[in-house]
């Protein structure tokens, strides 16, 4: 039934609330509800902006092999004329089909870029778990382990954890994307790894911002989708145990996950409560809610945290969004912080055609998973190894230090660690303001590895 507590609970992750203790950890709009700013913008004073970045100049597969290191690697290490077989567990029908569709988009790129680098084939099986259907995200890795394939890469919290019993049992390892949140059952789960990054990070991260930005408000509204009652709880602890300076989210609303209906009974009943901020991870439906909000007057700082802002949401309400803000992990098309990412982003506009908001952050994450195993593959390949389930998950276990697009510089990608033990990588973090356009103020950032607090000027 849409909206029972089953349905909402098919949308554990990607944003990743795990099975008990997460919510108000934002549900899924999906592996992180998010998307980035306008593809391909250009960046003035900390804003992304409309148009084609070129920040770093001309940037080919030749450039980023380079600038990888990966040209100073043989043919053997590379990989070069080996298959490799991956299946990906996507939710390709469904309510949740679009996310599938982008996530899909950056993995068949990542893999075209792989070949083009002297890397292997990436023969890959796109499985369908209809939106984080259980039943169906079992036959699926039943279907993965009967074939012998040992390389999979999930979606949905792993289909709110029911793969996991599998995943762990098999010979095999499991690359979940998007990000999610570092809580059982998914903390250090057997064989399986959220390799772009631990949400529990925004949290301190939030409450740094807030204390920064709002000082001496403490009132806090809180409005997100409903995980059922164990979840909705801890997430509500975690986030209060971020807040600083006595700040306390209180009397929060629960509603349906992707609701499409009016929010004009919230936004009254969180105008009774005359908050000070008003926090609000509602991806896919932040526009809507925007709309109700902006109708009734009200004024003080929404702020969605968790994913950015979507396309669903910018297209609803693209005049009611501006001035709200989000805090989360963010790739910037318009911005990017390395020419990888600028190649990246300008080969997605190649293939798939541009749109406000693409490469958002699920074809940008499924890409860099796959750049993720290949890393990991040519580990084994420079031992003189095939690489295997039993020697990849030793790999990951031994909280090695990976190369992705986030981060880094004009002549360096950006690093990320994978934590041996927890089975979660660091990611940065940060805050941005939505303007007109549409376009992203940043202003506020993390560390690279999500610690730390510091504004962006």
């Amino acid at each position: 039934m849409a909206g029972s507590q089953v349905e909402r609970r098919k949308f554990l992750q990607v944003m990743g609330a795990g099975a008990a203790g997460t919510a108000a950890l934002p549900l899924l709009a999906a592996c992180g509800g998010g998307s980035s700013s306008p593809s391909g913008g250009s960046s003035a004073g900390g804003k992304t902006v409309g148009g084609t970045s070129t920040k770093f100049g001309t940037v080919d597969v030749a450039a980023v092999k380079k600038l990888l290191g990966f040209d100073k690697l043989d043919a053997k290490t590379l990989g070069t004329g080996k298959t490799i077989n991956i299946t990906c567990q996507l939710a390709l029908t469904g309510s949740a089909a679009f996310y599938g569709n982008v996530m899909s988009k950056g993995l068949k790129l990542a893999g075209q870029h792989i070949k083009a680098m002297g890397g292997p084939t990436i023969n890959l099986t796109l499985q369908d778990n209809k939106g984080g259907d259980a039943q169906a995200s079992i036959s699926g890795v039943r279907e993965l382990l009967s074939n012998g394939t040992q390389f999979m890469m999930s979606s949905i919290g792993a289909s709110g954890g029911s793969i996991l019993p599998g995943v762990a049992a098999g010979d095999i390892v499991c690359l979940n994307t998007g990000s999610g949140y570092s809580l059982p059952p998914y903390l250090g789960a057997k064989n399986w790894w959220e390799t772009d990054g631990d949400d529990n990070l925004i949290f301190p991260f939030l409450g740094s911002y807030l204390a920064d930005r709002y000082p001496g408000k403490k009132k806090i509204g809180l409005i997100t989708a409903d995980g059922g009652a164990a979840a909705n709880k801890g997430g509500l602890d975690a986030l209060n145990a971020g807040l600083k300076d006595g700040a306390k989210a209180s009397n929060a609303q629960y509603v349906p996950f992707g609701q499409t209906s009016s929010f004009s009974g919230s936004v009254a009943r969180i105008a009774s409560q005359n908050p000070d901020i008003v926090l609000a991870p509602l991806a896919p439906s932040l526009g809507l809610f925007m709309i109700a909000y902006r109708q009734a007057g009200l004024t003080a700082p929404v702020i969605q945290y968790g994913y950015p802002i979507t396309n669903t949401d910018i297209t609803a309400a693209p005049s009611q969004l501006i001035g709200a803000q989000f805090v989360s992990q963010f790739f910037d098309p318009g911005n990017p912080e390395n020419p990888w990412g600028q190649f990246f982003a300008a080969e997605y506009d190649k293939a798939y055609g541009t749109a406000p908001l693409y490469p958002d952050l699920y074809a940008t994450n499924y890409y860099i998973s796959q750049f993720t195993f290949w890393q990991l593959f040519m580990k084994a390949w420079a031992s003189g190894q095939e690489p295997t389930a039993k020697l990849v998950n030793s790999y990951l276990e031994a909280s090695p230090t990976l190369l992705t697009m986030y981060g880094g510089d004009a002549t360096s990608a950006g690093k990320t660690t994978i934590d041996g033990k927890t089975h979660f990588a660091n990611m940065l973090v940060g805050a941005f303001e939505i303007e007109k356009g549409p376009a992203f103020k940043h202003v506020a950032t993390s560390n690279p590895d999500g610690t730390g607090y510091s504004k962006v000027t």
